[in-house]
């Protein structure tokens, strides 16, 4: 998702043909935190339907918001020290990838 929905927002943008570049900038800003707090109330509802046993829904959350955590530090960490170098070889190297960018 993070690296689709900011070129297809950039691309709708350009088709609303909005004034001034500081809307289009905070319209942009406002889609991807609404698909962010989208996606976490979807993880949340999932994880409450699979897991209803849970007595205590204090402790579960709990856990369930430090396995996410987690597992955004690793995709996080694998993206910065993987991703990121070959991105910007392509920019460098290509520079029509620079607009997708």
């Amino acid at each position: 998702w993070n690296l689709t929905l900011p070129v297809m927002f950039a691309h709708l943008a350009r088709l609303e043909d909005w004034a001034t570049e500081l809307f289009v900038i905070q319209l942009t800003i406002a889609r991807a935190m609404v698909m962010r707090i989208a996606g976490l109330f979807v993880y949340f509802y999932t994880l409450f339907l699979l897991n209803s046993q849970y007595m205590c829904w204090e402790s579960f959350v709990g856990q369930s918001v430090y396995q996410l955590f987690v597992v955004v530090f690793i995709i996080e960490s694998f993206k910065s020290l993987l991703m990121d170098p070959i991105k910007l070889y392509c920019v460098t190297k290509f520079n029509w990838v620079a607009k997708l960018v």
